[in-house]
Parts: structure tokens; C-alpha cells; sequence
């Protein structure tokens, strides 16, 4: 069984072989066949560092591109997907496997920046998280530690009640940044505010193209900015 989408905003075209497991992303927009080829070499980057996949599955992976079109093969990772909707309270067991995931895979002079590190882009099983969708992915260190940032931030966009937290995601969005906190006092990395995130994505906007557009993390409004600042300072 095949499954066919075309994404106008990407203007690229993703198909499922569920017969043989494996995603194919084609386009013959410049822009979007470089984001395959970035998808490519992030994915390529990732498999690096799980040497514990499967190598069959490994050499799935494939590509071809030229200045007219681009096609990449992707094999489809062991796991399942989480509705990336659903707030914090309820997701918060997945962003610790996804932040540890992260973790274990990034080095601050061996990384690669994803770029939409989101519960919506990874694949989990009983103990263990893939992450997939690299197609933003980009090697600058400058950005080291963002994409922990954005999963939290994109997690608690999707936990306002208009501009409401209740508590019980104000609880889960404690103990998930507590975490985080941790993380970057360990690695002696400068920690953003909502405000010096917001501004860093703007003024990079090229690393993400049309897609920025998207970004959960642009589509907050003041009040709510203004309640995830007053939480950052408080905690």
C-alpha cells in the first residue's frame, strides 16, 4: 500500500511504500531540493550516531539530486508517532526521552542543528526516541542547544488556554525545565529567554525558507510571552 501527499508550502512530494517501508521525498523546486539534500545529510549525520540501528535499515538511505531534481529515500525508524498537539502535562515523558535523545547524540564541537526538534518529528518506542524530518538541519554552532528550547517552548504553546496555563502543565513545564536547566549549566552554555529565541529564529529566518512561517514558537502573542518570560525569571 502507497500513501501520496504533496506539500504546496514545501512544494514537494512525499510518498509511503508501507509494502517496503520506506519514505520517498521528491521536488523539482531548487529551494526544496535543498532541503532534501540537507535532509539527507542530516539523516547521514544522525545514523552516525546510532550505531545500535539496524544496518540493513542504515543502508536505506539514499539520494538523487541534481540542479533540476531531487529525490531522497528514507527507511522508516522503528516507533510510533505522538500527536505533538496535546500539552505538556500529557507529553512530558516523551520531550525527557526526546531531550535525552538529544543529548546523547550532541556534542558542542560535534553537532548538527535540526532546526524543528519537535515531539511532531520524532518516533518513539517503550524506551528509547528517533528523530526524523531533518530537512532544516544545519551545522552552526551558534545554535547549540536551540532546538532543546524549541520542543519545550513548541510544548507549551500547545498548553495555553488562551493565555491561561493550567497547573498541572504549569507543574509538567517546571519539571521538563529543570532539565534543561541542568543541561546548559553543565555544558556552560548561555541560556535564552523566550524574547532572545524568538529574535534568534527571525533573524536566521534563511535556515528555515518558506517554513518559518510555521513555527509554533513565532505565534505567540505578548501576554503569552510575557507569562513564559515571568516563568523563565522564576525559575
Amino acid at each position: 500500500m502507497s500513501k501520496l501527499k504533496y506539500s504546496r508550502l514545501n512544494k514537494t512530494i512525499i510518498h509511503y511504500n508501507s509494502d517496503k517501508d520506506l519514505y520517498f521525498k521528491s521536488s523539482y523546486d531548487e529551494n526544496s531540493i535543498a532541503a532534501l539534500n540537507k535532509e539527507y545529510e542530516g539523516f547521514m549525520w544522525y545514523f552516525s550516531k546510532n550505531p545500535s540501528l539496524n544496518k540493513l535499515l542504515v543502508s536505506k538511505l539514499k539520494k538523487r539530486i541534481n540542479n533540476n531534481f531531487g529525490k531522497i529515500q528514507i527507511p522508516a525508524l522503528p516507533g510510533k508517532s505522538i500527536n505533538a498537539y496535546d500539552p505538556i502535562y500529557i507529553n512530558e515523558k516523551y520531550i525527557l526521552l526526546a531531550i535525552n535523545e538529544y543529548i546523547s547524540i550532541s556534542k558542542k564541537n560535534d553537532f548538527r542543528f535540526h532546526g524543528d526538534f519537535s515531539v511532531g518529528n520524532l518516533v518513539f518506542n517503550k524506551k528509547k526516541c528517533y528523530i526524523i524530518d531533518w530537512e532544516h538541519s544545519v551545522i552552526d554552532n551558534q545554535f547549540w542547544g536551540v532546538d532543546i528550547l524549541n520542543i519545550f517552548f513548541e510544548s507549551i504553546f500547545f498548553s495555553f488556554d488562551k493565555n491561561v496555563l493550567s497547573k498541572k502543565n504549569i507543574r509538567s513545564a517546571t519539571n521538563v525545565y529543570k532539565r534543561i536547566l541542568k543541561i546548559f549549566k553543565e555544558k556552560k552554555i548561555k541560556l535564552l529567554t523566550i524574547y532572545e529565541l524568538v529574535e534568534l529564529y527571525r533573524s536566521n529566518s534563511l535556515v528555515w525558507g518558506n517554513s518559518i512561517s510555521k513555527l509554533p514558537i513565532l505565534k505567540f502573542n505578548q501576554e503569552q510571552l510575557r507569562i513564559i518570560y515571568s516563568f523563565q525569571k522564576n525559575n
